[in-house]
């Protein structure tokens, strides 16, 4: 009898989690569960909202891509990332150069709190965390469903989904706007509003701004709505500025190979990449064998990687002939969990079971890819890519003093 392969649990607090810094998209499912939901979603495309309610692992899946397009498109983001790679740089160049010192560890920290926490304050009526989830639980049903139908039903649905959710973070914003604006408002403008609020500085106070203009609109052709492209619908001349805004921001970021074909896409794209990036759920569709793209804007919204539950993955999306970068993504994501271990120490599910490795404790490789366990550990190239970044390996990683 032949044993059964290793099959790392690569994730087990959530049902999914996409990473900010690499795009890479982690499932709690396995892939044999994904493909079974996958080919039962085909039959089902198509018949309202209502149905694709209890097809779970699609709906997370959506997102989580809707997310990655978040991270991707919204200038609020990607100034964010900017200030994390600055973190981390900072982190890393101390600690090579042996100047990590208590203080300056105790500053790192400081600064990596305030920055998490403020994607949960308001300066207006709801949080930056409260716009992104919202859009990602509203986009993620209606993504599945048949969008010329009842936006009563595709808010229904996504109520009745997320209902063991955090009501205040994912559901408290759709519940007030959907009795204030209606159906219509939340499935077709909400996420104009959100995408346009979140090329901000200040996406809490300039969502405010943008229902507000609603508010004072005397009466709106939701039938125009549904049908002009977003890139239409935004005042003149927001598409040429956003693009404009996106080739500066990017370029700022430390460079990712992986993000390449994203970037260059989207600016290939032009103005109507806007129509992909602030309303996804027109352009994305699901079918069986990983997603069914109509054309190149639908490519643009879908995570480079999936990584299921005992340890099979895909790349899917711009990335999808580019086999190379696997390795850069597994690599960088380990890394960037690394820094944010060091940044914010706390209990970690730990995917390597390697516990003779004299790393395992410090639970620095907690973002690392399982390795298998009937390997070697001194072949994991974690340790190596760890003391090129940090300037020592994990095991001899101390508080400083």
């Amino acid at each position: 009898m032949s044993e059964e392969p290793y099959r790392p649990d690569i994730l087990s607090d959530a049902l999914a989690r996409t990473s900010a810094f690499t795009g890479v998209v982690r499932m709690r499912c396995t892939y044999e569960d994904f493909d079974a939901q996958m080919r039962s979603l085909t039959q089902l495309q198509g018949r309202g909202a209502h149905e694709l309610s209890r097809i779970a692992i699609p709906v997370t899946l959506a997102h989580e891509n809707i997310h990655y397009i978040q991270y991707n498109s919204c200038l609020y983001l990607i100034e964010r990332m900017r200030r994390l790679d600055g973190m981390i740089a900072t982190l890393a160049r101390a600690s090579l150069k042996k100047e990590l010192d208590r203080a300056t560890m105790a500053r790192l920290r400081e600064q990596y709190r305030a920055f998490a926490q403020e994607m949960t304050v308001a300066t207006g009526r709801y949080s930056v965390l409260q716009i992104l989830e919202s859009v990602a639980v509203i986009e993620s049903i209606a993504a599945l469903a048949d969008l010329s139908g009842d936006a009563d039903a595709i808010v229904d649905t996504a109520l009745e989904f997320y209902k063991h959710f955090p009501a205040p973070i994912y559901l408290q914003l759709i519940t007030e706007l959907r009795d204030e604006l209606g159906a219509m408002f939340i499935v077709h403008f909400f996420p104009l509003c959100a995408f346009r609020a979140l090329q901000t500085s200040d996406p809490s106070r300039a969502f405010d701004d943008e229902v507000r203009g609603i508010r004072e609109m005397s009466s709106i052709n939701w039938d125009m709505v549904m049908l002009a492209a977003p890139h239409r619908v935004f005042a003149p001349g927001f598409a040429e500025q956003w693009m404009n805004a996106f080739r500066g921001a990017t370029t700022r970021l430390i460079p990712r190979s992986w993000l390449k074909a994203t970037q260059a896409a989207i600016l290939q794209a032009g103005p109507r990449a806007i129509d992909m990036l602030a309303r996804p759920a027109h352009h994305l569709f699901f079918a069986y064998e990983h997603l069914a793209l109509p054309d190149q804007q639908g490519a643009l919204g879908v995570a480079p990687l999936l990584m299921f539950n005992g340890g099979r993955g895909f790349l899917q999306g711009v990335l999808r002939e580019h086999d190379g970068v696997v390795t850069d993504l597994l690599h960088a994501e380990a890394l960037w969990g690394a820094a944010l271990h060091i940044l914010d120490p706390q209990p970690r599910h730990m995917t390597c079971t390697h516990f003779e490795c004299p790393g395992y404790a410090t639970r620095l490789c907690w973002s690392a890819h399982g390795f298998d366990p009937k390997g070697n550990w001194q072949a994991c190239a974690f340790p190596d890519n760890f003391t090129q970044m940090f300037g020592r390996p994990p095991w001899d990683w101390r508080e400083p003093a």
